[in-house]
């Protein structure tokens, strides 16, 4: 039986073949658990769950057939047409399954190296950015495949690369908007001025928190609710005021006193500051001082600070502050001043007016 003729090859042949696939298979899942333990024990992923489940088994047990489809067809007796036709079909299926097992491994790869290279990241902000970056990435990588993929199913490249050269300069003139926000995502990415969940001041009317960096736009949540959308390349040209990492805020509090204030208590006004200052937990007084002498007022300006970066505490510290020093003044006899006019008369006498 072994040496009957099927279609032009002896059964003989067929049953290598299987034998062939078999061991295949097998050598198939041999290299993908090799693949997931140099990964998993390696590397030490922070996610090993997902690559645990998947793996890369289906792309092996495809790269797989396909090699063994290759040398089967490449053993039968066909028309020169219909082999070289399959020998291409199947090469192209040898490079296609190849190409998708060095992306996962890459890919894998590259988000664990971003995780560890920033694991204090906002998981949002990891995500969002790697996922833009690897898109790129993997672009480039499909691209490379394909050329040499369509080189040794018998392509001639040379013309396509050609043709490419003068496209892609003409397509960079009309796409220079969307690269140069492109770079500058880049730019975002490497430099970190900011992060998902920042609150950026750019100017008196564009002001919010970020939600989300993408190629070419980056979308910040304003205070009064709308989703505003500014591109990149603007964010990397502004001055841009980010909150999220200061510590405290400082506060600067003026206000004036009138000019019938005694000097005592112009002289105690510092202290009596000081102390409601620091009767609040949340705040650290630096210093307060008499000013300037004003069109109608004594001023004063002090300074302190408040250790927390929210605005609200802020908010709530300075309202309480502002609070004690109406209480304290009103307490020591102290008068606030505010915008008066004193007209002073003077009686002429008699004799005066006579000269």
């Amino acid at each position: 039986m072994l040496d009957m003729v099927f279609l032009g090859i002896p059964v003989w042949k067929y049953a290598l073949l299987v034998v062939i696939l078999l061991a295949g298979i097998g050598v198939s899942f041999a290299f993908d658990w090799v693949l997931r333990y140099w990964i998993l024990r390696i590397w030490k992923l922070h996610d090993r769950g997902k690559l645990r489940r998947e793996g890369f088994r289906k792309q092996t047990i495809g790269l797989v057939l396909f090699s063994v489809a290759l040398v089967f067809v490449s053993s039968m007796t066909l028309p020169e047409k219909w082999q070289v036709f399959l020998q291409r079909v199947c090469v192209f299926g040898i490079g296609f399954e190849a190409t998708m097992i060095l992306s996962r491994v890459l890919e894998v790869l590259f988000r664990e190296y971003w995780y560890k290279k920033a694991p204090d990241r906002d998981e949002k902000f990891h995500e969002g950015f790697v996922k833009s970056i690897w898109g790129i990435i993997q672009l480039v990588l499909w691209i490379i495949a394909l050329f040499i993929i369509l080189d040794n199913i018998g392509v001639k490249i040379n013309t396509i690369l050609a043709g490419l050269g003068i496209g892609g300069i003409a397509v960079a003139f009309a796409a220079q908007s969307f690269l140069g926000d492109l770079f500058a995502f880049i730019s975002i990415f490497l430099d970190k001025p900011f992060e998902v969940g920042d609150f950026l001041v750019i100017d008196a009317d564009t002001k919010g928190t970020v939600e989300y960096i993408g190629l070419r736009s980056t979308r910040i949540r304003s205070l009064s609710g709308e989703l505003l959308i500014v591109p990149n390349r603007e964010l990397t040209s502004l001055r841009l005021h980010n909150y999220r990492h200061m510590e405290r805020r400082r506060v600067v509090i003026r206000f004036g006193v009138v000019y019938e204030t005694p000097l005592e208590k112009v002289k105690a006004i510092p202290g009596v500051v000081k102390k409601v200052i620091e009767d609040e937990p949340q705040a650290t007084f630096e210093r307060c001082h008499f000013d300037t002498f004003g069109e109608y007022s004594l001023d004063f300006e002090c300074v302190y600070y408040v250790e927390s970066n929210d605005f609200v505490v802020h908010m709530d510290v300075k309202q309480s502050i502002l609070h004690g020093i109406m209480k304290a003044f009103q307490e020591n006899g102290i008068e606030f001043a505010y915008p008066t006019q004193l007209l002073y008369t003077h009686s002429v006498k008699k004799e005066e007016k006579k000269r």
